[in-house]
Protein backbone atom coordinates (compact mmCIF):
# COMPACT_ATOMS: atom_id res chain seq x y z
CA UNK A 1 0.00 0.00 0.00
CA UNK A 2 1.54 3.36 -0.82
CA UNK A 3 2.21 5.59 2.05
CA UNK A 4 1.49 9.43 1.91
CA UNK A 5 2.81 12.24 3.93
CA UNK A 6 0.82 15.78 3.14
CA UNK A 7 2.66 18.67 4.59
CA UNK A 8 1.47 21.32 6.10
CA UNK A 9 1.53 24.47 4.10
CA UNK A 10 2.55 26.59 7.50
CA UNK A 11 6.00 24.61 7.06
CA UNK A 12 6.60 25.41 3.97
CA UNK A 13 6.66 28.54 1.68
CA UNK A 14 5.26 29.52 -1.68
CA UNK A 15 6.25 32.63 -2.78
CA UNK A 16 5.14 34.69 -5.60
CA UNK A 17 7.71 37.30 -7.21
CA UNK A 18 7.92 39.15 -10.24
CA UNK A 19 11.91 38.63 -11.40
CA UNK A 20 13.36 38.64 -15.06
CA UNK A 21 14.59 36.72 -17.80
CA UNK A 22 15.07 33.01 -18.03
CA UNK A 23 19.20 32.14 -16.76
CA UNK A 24 20.79 29.86 -19.16
CA UNK A 25 23.92 29.32 -16.22
CA UNK A 26 23.40 25.68 -14.45
CA UNK A 27 24.76 27.18 -11.52
CA UNK A 28 23.05 29.91 -10.67
CA UNK A 29 21.07 30.24 -8.02
CA UNK A 30 17.61 30.55 -9.98
CA UNK A 31 16.30 30.07 -13.25
CA UNK A 32 13.92 33.48 -13.37
CA UNK A 33 11.04 33.95 -15.23
CA UNK A 34 8.28 36.59 -15.43
CA UNK A 35 5.61 36.02 -12.93
CA UNK A 36 7.83 32.69 -11.01
CA UNK A 37 6.53 30.49 -8.13
CA UNK A 38 9.07 29.44 -5.70
CA UNK A 39 8.39 26.03 -3.18
CA UNK A 40 10.88 25.01 -0.35
CA UNK A 41 11.11 21.92 -0.14
CA UNK A 42 13.98 22.09 3.16
CA UNK A 43 11.37 20.72 5.55
CA UNK A 44 11.52 16.93 3.47
CA UNK A 45 13.63 14.49 4.10
CA UNK A 46 14.46 13.12 1.22
CA UNK A 47 16.61 10.22 3.08
CA UNK A 48 13.52 8.80 4.76
CA UNK A 49 11.67 8.47 1.03
CA UNK A 50 10.84 5.02 0.77
CA UNK A 51 9.59 2.98 -2.74
CA UNK A 52 6.03 4.35 -3.52
CA UNK A 53 5.90 7.36 -0.61
CA UNK A 54 5.04 10.31 -1.66
CA UNK A 55 5.17 13.61 -0.34
CA UNK A 56 2.98 16.68 -1.22
CA UNK A 57 3.94 19.84 -0.40
CA UNK A 58 1.40 23.40 -2.05
CA UNK A 59 0.29 20.99 -4.90
CA UNK A 60 3.72 19.66 -5.77
CA UNK A 61 3.98 15.91 -5.48
CA UNK A 62 7.87 13.82 -4.59
CA UNK A 63 7.58 10.29 -5.19
CA UNK A 64 10.30 7.88 -4.69
CA UNK A 65 9.94 4.21 -7.83
CA UNK A 66 12.21 1.73 -7.87
CA UNK A 67 13.77 1.58 -11.36
CA UNK A 68 10.82 -1.11 -12.44
CA UNK A 69 7.82 0.60 -11.54
CA UNK A 70 9.65 3.85 -12.84
CA UNK A 71 10.12 2.09 -16.39
CA UNK A 72 6.29 0.47 -16.72
CA UNK A 73 4.89 4.55 -15.83
CA UNK A 74 8.15 6.34 -18.23
CA UNK A 75 7.17 3.82 -20.91
CA UNK A 76 3.22 4.51 -20.47
CA UNK A 77 3.45 8.25 -20.70
CA UNK A 78 5.61 7.79 -23.77
CA UNK A 79 4.51 4.89 -25.33
CA UNK A 80 7.77 2.90 -25.21
CA UNK A 81 8.06 -0.24 -23.67
CA UNK A 82 9.37 -1.09 -20.18
CA UNK A 83 12.35 -2.78 -21.07
CA UNK A 84 13.48 0.08 -23.13
CA UNK A 85 13.11 2.50 -20.53
CA UNK A 86 14.51 -0.13 -18.02
CA UNK A 87 17.76 -0.02 -20.22
CA UNK A 88 17.99 3.83 -20.10
CA UNK A 89 17.82 3.86 -16.69
CA UNK A 90 21.05 1.40 -16.36
CA UNK A 91 19.43 -1.80 -16.59
CA UNK A 92 19.59 -2.34 -12.94
CA UNK A 93 16.44 -4.29 -10.92
CA UNK A 94 16.22 -3.25 -7.83
CA UNK A 95 12.84 -3.94 -6.15
CA UNK A 96 14.40 -4.90 -2.88
CA UNK A 97 14.30 -4.07 0.70
CA UNK A 98 16.77 -2.27 0.98
CA UNK A 99 16.20 1.47 1.64
CA UNK A 100 16.93 2.79 -1.61
CA UNK A 101 18.62 6.30 0.10
CA UNK A 102 21.36 3.66 1.73
CA UNK A 103 23.73 4.69 -0.74
CA UNK A 104 25.55 7.76 -1.60
CA UNK A 105 23.15 7.48 -4.87
CA UNK A 106 19.51 6.55 -4.50
CA UNK A 107 18.18 3.56 -6.33
CA UNK A 108 15.50 3.91 -8.75
CA UNK A 109 14.27 7.12 -9.65
CA UNK A 110 12.72 10.20 -8.01
CA UNK A 111 9.66 11.87 -9.63
CA UNK A 112 8.83 15.84 -9.24
CA UNK A 113 5.41 16.03 -10.15
CA UNK A 114 2.87 19.02 -10.50
CA UNK A 115 -0.61 19.61 -12.51
CA UNK A 116 -0.59 21.79 -15.53
CA UNK A 117 -3.55 23.76 -14.84
CA UNK A 118 -4.08 24.52 -19.00
CA UNK A 119 -8.42 25.27 -17.73
CA UNK A 120 -10.17 24.39 -14.76
CA UNK A 121 -11.51 21.22 -16.40
CA UNK A 122 -8.21 19.82 -17.82
CA UNK A 123 -4.88 19.43 -15.62
CA UNK A 124 -2.81 16.80 -16.84
CA UNK A 125 0.46 15.96 -14.74
CA UNK A 126 3.74 16.66 -15.78
CA UNK A 127 7.25 14.40 -13.96
CA UNK A 128 10.59 15.52 -14.04
CA UNK A 129 12.43 12.28 -13.28
CA UNK A 130 15.54 12.80 -11.58
CA UNK A 131 18.66 11.23 -9.50
CA UNK A 132 19.09 11.98 -6.27
CA UNK A 133 22.89 11.69 -4.67
CA UNK A 134 24.55 13.17 -1.50
CA UNK A 135 26.34 15.97 -1.49
CA UNK A 136 29.32 16.59 0.26
CA UNK A 137 27.20 17.84 3.27
CA UNK A 138 25.31 14.95 3.15
CA UNK A 139 22.37 16.18 1.66
CA UNK A 140 20.54 14.48 -1.02
CA UNK A 141 20.14 17.40 -4.42
CA UNK A 142 19.69 16.47 -7.60
CA UNK A 143 22.29 14.50 -9.70
CA UNK A 144 21.11 14.79 -13.18
CA UNK A 145 17.57 15.22 -15.19
CA UNK A 146 16.37 11.62 -16.07
CA UNK A 147 13.20 11.49 -18.24
CA UNK A 148 10.74 14.60 -18.74
CA UNK A 149 7.02 12.98 -19.34
CA UNK A 150 3.09 14.01 -18.99
CA UNK A 151 0.23 12.26 -18.20
CA UNK A 152 -2.38 13.71 -20.54
CA UNK A 153 -5.39 12.15 -19.10
CA UNK A 154 -7.70 13.82 -16.90
CA UNK A 155 -11.14 13.91 -15.99
CA UNK A 156 -11.44 11.31 -19.37
CA UNK A 157 -10.10 13.25 -21.57
CA UNK A 158 -7.28 12.92 -23.32
CA UNK A 159 -5.61 15.69 -25.78
CA UNK A 160 -2.80 16.49 -27.76
CA UNK A 161 0.11 18.74 -26.79
CA UNK A 162 2.15 20.89 -29.05
CA UNK A 163 5.09 22.47 -26.74
CA UNK A 164 8.29 21.63 -24.90
CA UNK A 165 9.20 21.51 -20.80
CA UNK A 166 12.61 21.83 -19.93
CA UNK A 167 13.89 20.95 -16.59
CA UNK A 168 17.12 22.09 -15.12
CA UNK A 169 19.30 21.04 -11.80
CA UNK A 170 20.58 24.67 -10.88
CA UNK A 171 22.53 25.86 -7.43
CA UNK A 172 24.48 22.31 -7.67
CA UNK A 173 21.17 20.60 -7.66
CA UNK A 174 19.90 22.26 -4.52
CA UNK A 175 17.29 23.77 -6.96
CA UNK A 176 14.86 21.99 -9.64
CA UNK A 177 13.81 24.95 -12.07
CA UNK A 178 11.00 24.17 -15.17
CA UNK A 179 9.23 25.48 -17.60
CA UNK A 180 6.35 23.76 -19.40
CA UNK A 181 4.96 25.90 -22.24
CA UNK A 182 2.65 24.95 -25.51
CA UNK A 183 -0.62 24.30 -26.85
CA UNK A 184 -2.86 21.71 -26.41
CA UNK A 185 -5.65 20.22 -28.77
CA UNK A 186 -8.90 18.13 -28.94
CA UNK A 187 -9.17 14.76 -30.93
CA UNK A 188 -5.22 14.59 -31.39
CA UNK A 189 -2.39 12.60 -30.17
CA UNK A 190 0.91 13.42 -28.74
CA UNK A 191 4.41 12.55 -29.85
CA UNK A 192 8.10 13.27 -28.88
CA UNK A 193 10.24 15.16 -31.66
CA UNK A 194 13.10 15.58 -29.34
CA UNK A 195 14.68 14.91 -26.11
CA UNK A 196 18.23 16.83 -25.50
CA UNK A 197 19.90 16.46 -22.04
CA UNK A 198 18.64 13.79 -20.47
CA UNK A 199 20.80 12.03 -17.55
CA UNK A 200 22.42 15.17 -17.14
CA UNK A 201 21.68 18.33 -15.38
CA UNK A 202 19.56 20.53 -18.13
CA UNK A 203 17.26 18.36 -19.99
CA UNK A 204 14.64 19.31 -22.42
CA UNK A 205 12.11 17.72 -24.34
CA UNK A 206 10.02 18.79 -27.43
CA UNK A 207 6.52 17.45 -27.87
CA UNK A 208 4.23 17.26 -31.44
CA UNK A 209 0.80 17.59 -31.52
CA UNK A 210 -0.90 14.82 -34.17
CA UNK A 211 -3.36 17.98 -34.95
CA UNK A 212 -3.82 21.59 -34.87
CA UNK A 213 -7.06 21.95 -36.25
CA UNK A 214 -8.99 21.84 -33.29
CA UNK A 215 -7.80 24.39 -30.53
CA UNK A 216 -8.18 23.78 -26.38
CA UNK A 217 -5.93 25.66 -24.80
CA UNK A 218 -2.83 27.18 -23.62
CA UNK A 219 0.52 26.70 -21.16
CA UNK A 220 2.80 28.35 -19.77
CA UNK A 221 4.06 27.10 -16.25
CA UNK A 222 7.65 27.92 -14.39
CA UNK A 223 8.65 27.26 -10.84
CA UNK A 224 11.90 27.38 -8.94
CA UNK A 225 11.90 24.02 -6.22
CA UNK A 226 14.20 24.70 -3.47
CA UNK A 227 15.53 21.52 -1.81
CA UNK A 228 18.01 22.88 -0.56
CA UNK A 229 18.81 26.84 -0.07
Amino acid sequence: MLKKLVLSSALLSLLLSPLGNASANAESDVSQETTMEEINLEKVDFEKLQDGEEIQVDGFTIKHYSNEEAAELIAEQKGTTTSSELRNLGGKTNKSLITPMASSCASGATAFSRTLNVKSNYKPTMHVWTELCKNSAGQFVIKSIVDITINKSYNGMVKGFGGSVKAQALNSGKTLYYRAEGNFYNNASTTINSEAGLDTRVATISFGSSSTSDYFGYIHQAQNIYLFK
